[in-house]
């Protein structure tokens, strides 16, 4: 019996002393990237079943790309490396690192791009290379700076590529360029390329298209000209820079857009008919398998309705109007929606036509619709078609709200299989011939996992290819808590998704709240995902002492239209009410102090965040707002009027979606942070809010990071993140 109580007291001493050498979350290690998972940028091979990755060993300075056998799951080759020797008289590799590759049709070429620059929010420009497989040679695609949106004709042949607005396409036996188009300017003319409002609005970047026979590129002219530009002051010189934004804001005028169909062997150019109508959105395009045919979505400026027309490559008439949709709020837009099905003559097309998002086949020559997948659930994208199986595969939440799998089912809407079997948020990579997939999965407390399985869903290796062991290592020798899910009825009925992280050490009976939220129409927060260095730094302040917790309020995706749409022309409304709910729910049912609560959000989240400390001032003891939207009349005009319609046509809707409306409920506690670069919430709206509570005498915090976009992120260190959240520490613990 003393020999059992000595053991049990010395188990005891060592458990204690293995949990004192826990290291304590820094920022530092988060956001140098300690924690970051290894970037593989995977990618298929068009003609065998591989999956290629990047592998990298900065110790070495050695990166590769190295290509996975999916029928064995074994390394089979490097096919490219950053110390690869090319043949004289050839380019040298001039770069250290890459971030990214992609294949030609054949796989005997392929483009690597160095330096990636952000363009927009979404898009690229980068140094692009072209390394000939065969020949080995490594070639500039420019010479004359970065391109974006490269990519190969379906032959092979040529390349076409975006440089300064201007479309271009390169002979890659020649090496011969021909630049397609010459008026191409930013802020004035844009071709084969989305501009801000079209990629934040629609989620197009790359704006053009190679025709199947590779005869033919289509691609869409953006005329800017008549765009009013919003003045961004760069802080960086003497005289400060004054950089003109093309920016439509609510209710303003809009860019023009059109589509040209461009005969690559006559040079000759052909104009689509979509109507003498400027005030509308072409919001994308897809060639049709006979390459004689193109198929344009054209949607309305309220967004009420959306038609895509069947267009005569040949002389640009639009033959039909083939599918119309309409709706009395507005109508969801999937981007690169049109997935044409070989030998069928139609298309698949998601929509949410019954409520929530599924997959339907909508014919082009005999006109018809037919719903394929059905359910109180949503496809979330369309991944691939297996056209002689006649096999549809898809990503879907089917399993739960807050996770994502692949799903196949049968073009007859039957025999409908959940492919992926572990728990969490899978992202899958189908082999050409569709007989395999590479799947990524993670959940929100587990990073990156990368298995080999059938597309019948049985694992080739049985075991997992990577693990991010590094990583794992990491984490082990740090002190911190995971995050569990919780849900809650919210007085309407719906049901209100979240997840809460404990306090590491609490302080005392009761520890003090932070409540994140994002919110939107487009984007959800709570998902069974790991995120990196937001997921650490939520659990750095857990480790400080608080309850992290997070909720996707009503009007988020992934619960049907009815629920993503509660916020329409009232935005703010709902999701304010959820966020006060959620405050109940937690002090209900975990140990929350009640005088120490904070929300906080980011973008729309900072909207909601400052919404929430105006509107319902004594529910919250503080606020932080970071970039938020103050003033709708102020934010880009695609969003903005989905959700609130034209200013002329619901001004009572923008009246009472402003923070400024709620100012005499305001108890103070607020604290907004504004990037002064941000392009997509200027930080006028910031200032609009501050000049609002000062001139009530209200007292409130604000920081601005000069030149710091809406990312508030650094090209290569994060110093302006650990300041950021060094900065939301200090102000929490005062």
């Amino acid at each position: 019996m003393k020999k059992t109580l000595l053991f049990t007291c010395i188990q005891f001493a060592v458990t204690v002393a293995i949990t004192q050498t826990k290291l304590q979350l820094d920022l530092q290690a988060i956001w140098n990237g300690y924690f970051d998972e290894k970037n593989l940028s995977p990618r298929v091979m068009n003609k065998k079943p591989a999956v290629a990755f990047i592998r990298a060993d900065k110790t070495t300075n050695f990166e590769g790309i190295l290509t996975l056998d999916m029928v064995s799951g074994k390394i089979i080759d490097t096919i490219f490396t950053n110390q690869t020797r090319v043949e004289p008289g050839e380019t040298p590799v001039t770069f250290t690192f890459f971030e990214d590759f992609s294949f030609s049709p054949d796989d005997n070429r392929i483009l690597i791009k160095t330096e990636k620059q952000n363009l927009y929010h979404l898009s690229f420009k980068e140094f692009t290379f072209i390394w000939d497989r065969v020949k080995k040679t490594l070639k500039p695609v420019s010479t004359d700076g970065k391109i974006s949106y490269a990519s190969f004709s379906p032959d092979g042949n040529k390349l076409a590529y975006v440089r300064d607005a201007n479309l271009f396409i390169r002979d890659l036996e020649t090496d011969a360029t021909v630049a397609v188009t010459a008026d191409g300017a930013y802020g004035q003319i844009l071709n084969g390329m989305a501009d801000e409002m079209y990629e934040d609005g629609f989620g197009m970047t790359k704006a053009y298209e190679w025709s199947p026979d590779s005869k033919r590129l289509a691609f869409m002219k953006i005329n800017q000209s008549f765009v009013k530009t919003f003045p961004i002051t760069v802080f960086d010189k003497n005289y400060p820079t004054i950089i003109k934004q093309p920016y439509s804001k609510a209710g303003e005028a809009i860019s023009e857009a059109s589509v040209y169909i461009y005969d690559i062997g006559n040079r000759l150019f052909t104009k689509a008919d979509m109507g003498a109508n400027p005030n509308q959105y072409i919001t994308g395009f897809k060639w049709l398998p006979d390459s004689k045919n193109l198929l344009i979505q054209k949607l309305n400026r309220p967004q009420q309705q959306l038609d895509v027309l069947k267009i005569n490559a040949a002389n640009g008439n639009a033959i039909a109007t083939i599918l119309s949709e309409k709706r009395d709020n507005y109508v969801r837009i999937y981007a690169n929606n049109i997935k044409p099905l070989a030998g069928r003559n139609s298309f698949l097309w998601l929509s949410e036509e019954d409520g929530w998002s599924h997959i339907y086949e909508v014919g082009y020559d005999n006109v018809f619709k037919k719903q394929i997948t059905k359910g109180e659930w949503e496809v979330i994208s369309l991944e691939d078609v297996h056209d002689s199986a006649g096999l549809i595969y898809f990503m879907a939440n089917e399993k739960s709200p807050v996770q994502r799998h692949l799903y196949r089912i049968g073009f007859d809407g039957k025999n409908m299989n959940r492919v992926t079997d572990t728990r969490g948020w899978h992202e899958t990579w189908i082999s050409a011939d569709k007989k395999y997939f590479f799947d990524r999965s993670t959940t929100i407390n587990s990073p990156s996992v990368f298995r080999i399985f059938t597309t019948g869903g049985r694992e080739v290796t049985n075991k997992a290819l990577i693990e991010n062991r590094q990583f794992k290592e990491n984490l082990e020798k740090y002190d911190y808590n995971d995050a569990a899910y919780f849900s809650f009825r919210n007085k309407p009925g719906s049901l209100v998704n979240g997840w809460v992280i404990k306090p590491v050490k609490q302080r005392g009976t009761k520890a003090p709240l932070l409540l994140y939220v994002y919110g939107g129409n487009g984007h959800n927060e709570v998902t069974d995902e790991w995120n990196d260095r937001m997921a650490m730094t939520f659990r750095y302040f857990a480790s400080k002492g608080y309850y992290v917790a997070c909720i996707d309020p009503s009007g988020t995706p992934g619960q049907g239209e009815k629920f993503r749409k509660l916020s329409f022309k009232k935005p703010g409304e709902p999701e304010v009410s959820d966020i006060v709910e959620a405050r109940d729910y937690l002090l209900r049912n975990y140990s929350v102090d009640e005088k120490r609560t904070t929300v906080m959000g980011w973008s729309y989240g900072g909207y909601l965040a400052a919404l929430t400390s105006l509107k319902h001032g004594d529910a919250f003891t503080k606020a932080i707002a970071i970039a938020p939207v103050t003033n709708w009349r102020e934010y880009a005009n695609v969003y903005t009027e989905r959700l609130l319609q034209l200013p002329s046509e619901n001004p009572e809707g923008y009246k009472t979606a402003s923070p400024e409306e709620y100012i005499g409920n305001y108890k103070g506690g607020l604290l907004l942070v504004h990037g002064s670069g941000d392009d997509n919430v200027h930080v006028q709206h910031t200032m609009e809010l501050a000049r609002a509570l000062t001139e009530t005498d209200n007292d409130y915090d604000i920081q601005i990071y000069p030149d710091k976009n809406h990312n508030l992120s650094d090209a290569g260190t994060d110093r302006t993140r650990m300041n950021l959240f060094k900065r939301i520490l200090k102000f929490l613990e005062r």
